[in-house]
């Protein structure tokens, strides 16, 4: 029996585990949008920095890379949805503690992943019961395909003996960060904080189906309808069995064993229909990430420095991206906030590495309109 052959529990194995992870007072915390251009998202345990040697085949999950760091542990990344699209990543956390994060649920269902956003603008809250079984009507097949590492960044840290308090950050976006520069907004990247240790990684994929046969004929090609990759979920490995996802649960893809079945089930076959757009989207992302993180829209609810922080970076992202509007915007909120040369300086310094971008000509001319 072949690995595609086997069984699953359908759907009801991510939900299951959802439910155990709600059960336990978790909650889904929309932390943003990221959108996809070429088919493929990404999630990396470090910051990555951009190296010329990890452009990657179409065909291969993650990295091995000597001059980067890149490897199995840090970095993998797997077909978005059936994919072109814009994708919502819900940090798994506790409603009183958002930097209490065992992981993060990624849904490239698209139809799902704009209804969630959709109710944010319309008023709603960016949290999720993480209840998805009225939203779900197909069948989903998964597998773990990866387990990875998340460290604390060493440097300024190391005079802090209780390591406990520290944080490791994760990164999701599309595909092009595992190797490109700073890319002038053409994307949208999330990133957020979970405790350093081990992470499984799984993805969630409805199962094939097959073209109109007539219809394959008279376009006289051979073709399946794209495999949706519906779901990606990030869990601290040591919850695995708590969680519903034990290893009889689910099974998982070795990568020393099964190299190939694991490139095909991550990323589909170099034959797949992959979904296009025709705009990029990493302004429009960018904006909503800023709409989204906006704590003056949740007045009543008790949001730490880390949401304003996100907030404020999303600004800068904004403007750089932007024209006098976004300009302005920024400008009456920094104004607001008080800020004094050397916060307005650090907020830049910290927008330019969340967002990957190079804001370096905003900096002189965002510090004369705040004086």
């Amino acid at each position: 029996m072949g690995l595609f052959d086997r069984k699953q529990a359908q759907s009801n194995l991510l939900l299951n585990s959802l439910d155990a992870i709600r059960g336990e007072g978790y909650i889904g915390y929309v932390k943003g949008v990221f959108n996809v251009e070429g088919g493929n998202a990404a999630i990396a345990t470090e910051y990555l920095e951009p190296c010329d040697s990890c452009s990657l085949d179409d065909s291969v999950t993650t990295s091995d890379c000597e001059e980067c760091d890149r490897s199995p542990e840090v970095f993998a990344r797997f077909r978005a949805g059936r994919g072109d699209g814009v994708y919502t990543v819900l940090q798994i956390c506790k409603p009183d503690n958002f930097t209490d994060s065992i992981g993060a649920l990624i849904i490239m269902n698209q139809e799902l992943s704009s209804r969630l956003i959709e109710m944010i603008y319309n008023g709603g809250t960016p949290f999720s019961d993480l209840d998805f079984r009225n939203s779900l009507n197909e069948d989903l097949m998964g597998y773990k395909i990866s387990e990875m590492t998340a460290n604390f960044l060493p440097g300024n840290f190391e005079s802090i003996e209780d390591k406990s308090v520290l944080n490791a950050q994760v990164w999701i976006g599309d595909s092009s960060f595992s190797y490109c520069s700073h890319d002038s907004g053409e994307y949208s990247y999330i990133n957020f904080d979970v405790k350093p240790g081990s992470y499984s990684l799984y993805l969630f994929q409805s199962k094939p189906e097959e073209f109109d046969a007539a219809l394959a004929r008279s376009m006289r090609i051979n073709m399946s309808i794209p495999t949706e990759r519906s779901f990606a979920l990030l869990l601290r490995k040591d919850l695995e069995t708590r969680m519903k996802l034990s290893p009889e649960a689910i099974p998982t893809i070795e990568v020393e064993e099964d190299r190939n079945i694991l490139d095909i089930y991550a990323l589909g076959s170099l034959s797949d229909t992959v979904m296009m757009h025709m705009n990029n989207m990493g302004f429009e992302c960018v904006k909503n990430n800023m709409h989204i993180t906006n704590p003056s829209k949740y007045s009543d609810l008790n949001f730490g420095t880390d949401v304003q922080f996100d907030f404020l970076t999303w600004l800068v992202a904004a403007v750089e991206l932007g024209g006098e509007d976004e300009f302005n915007h920024m400008i009456s909120e920094f104004q607001s906030f008080d800020f004094s040369p050397d916060d307005v300086q650090q907020i830049i310094k910290t927008a330019a590495i969340y967002r990957r971008l190079d804001i370096s000509n905003l900096s002189e001319r965002l510090l004369k309109s705040t004086d």
